[in-house]
């Protein structure tokens, strides 16, 4: 809302999808609105276009992630992932490139510019180097957990959320977080004062 006005995009504006999946802005304040038919950009003056890259155009694009070195990181339902840079595609791996049946989710590590962590199915994760397309990959072991559905960083440390429970990986060592309601289903729960 700017000036007390509420400005919006839909098919009728020119939107390819009314199913906005994530948004993530730039550093310049530009608005990536990931669809399922490819990205949207706002930029400053609210102006409308999308990413014409054959690619990534007209793909159903999962999520969308800014990392503060100026990169916007990207992951399609296919599990491509890319960076956006100025607006433009600048990288892109496909997951077969990468030997990997699958990526589920994908974050950027703000200490280290260029890696990203991503799932990579089952019970494990994958914290590499985007640029040289995880040659050296480290792979993270997150047993009993299995199926990352998103990954946060809280106070320095990678919470993984998953099928079955949560953990927090410090850098070194992964742990499960055990003995808490997420970790199993409750008849009832109480609160006692």
């Amino acid at each position: 809302m700017e000036r007390g006005e509420i400005k919006r995009w839909t098919k009728k504006e020119g939107m390819m999808s009314s199913s906005i999946r994530n948004i993530a802005e730039d550093k310049d304040g530009v608005i990536y609105a990931s669809t399922t038919m490819g990205i949207a950009v706002i930029d400053s003056s609210l102006n409308l276009r999308f990413i014409d890259d054959d690619r990534i155009s007209h793909k159903y694009i999962d999520d969308l992630l800014y990392e503060e070195q100026g990169a916007i990181y990207g992951l399609t339902n296919e599990s491509e992932i890319f960076t956006i840079v100025d607006g433009k595609i600048v990288d892109y791996i496909d997951n077969k490139e990468l030997g990997f049946d699958s990526i589920g989710c994908i974050i950027a590590d703000h200490d280290n510019p260029g890696y990203v962590f991503i799932e990579t199915g089952n019970s494990q994760f994958r914290y590499g180097s985007f640029k040289d397309k995880f040659k050296n990959a480290k792979t993270i072991d997150i047993s009993p957990l299995n199926y990352v559905s998103r990954f946060r960083f809280i106070d320095g440390k990678l919470w993984i959320c998953t099928r079955n429970g949560v953990g927090v990986y410090d850098g070194n060592k992964f742990s499960v977080i055990e003995n808490v309601p997420l970790n199993r289903r409750e008849s009832s729960s109480h609160l006692e004062a």
